[in-house]
């Protein structure tokens, strides 16, 4: 594991701590620990994210622009966003704060398909 990067960004009711930036081959992941109170707005910026429950009860991921886009997580489920999705919210439906560990594509990867 190559730990490039540590930087943490608050907001409110969340705060994203990024994490290495893992090489698995050709392939560069970047990992974010997401530590949720109530709720946090994500993007996916045009690559797809994979979300985990790992600590909290329930989370709903719903899409900004069509919130019938939505699912209900509980803990250790892991969701695959689509790239298409563009912004949306993770909201704790518990009464503890959660935390969501977040992976996604660099954002220098580039694909040689």
């Amino acid at each position: 594991m190559n730990y490039l990067t540590f930087s943490l960004r608050t907001r409110l009711g969340f705060q994203s701590i990024r994490d290495p930036i893992l090489h698995l081959g050709r392939v560069k992941v970047r990992l974010a620990r997401i530590e949720i109170e109530r709720e946090a707005i994500q993007d996916t910026d045009g690559k797809f994210n994979v979300l985990v429950l790992v600590d909290g009860e329930k989370a709903v991921i719903e899409s900004i622009d069509d919130p019938s886009a939505r699912y209900t997580m509980g803990y250790l489920d892991m969701v695959v966003v689509p790239a298409s999705l563009g912004g949306y919210r993770i909201r704790n439906l518990g009464n503890h704060q959660i935390c969501i560990h977040k992976t996604r594509l660099k954002d220098d990867y580039r694909s040689s398909i």
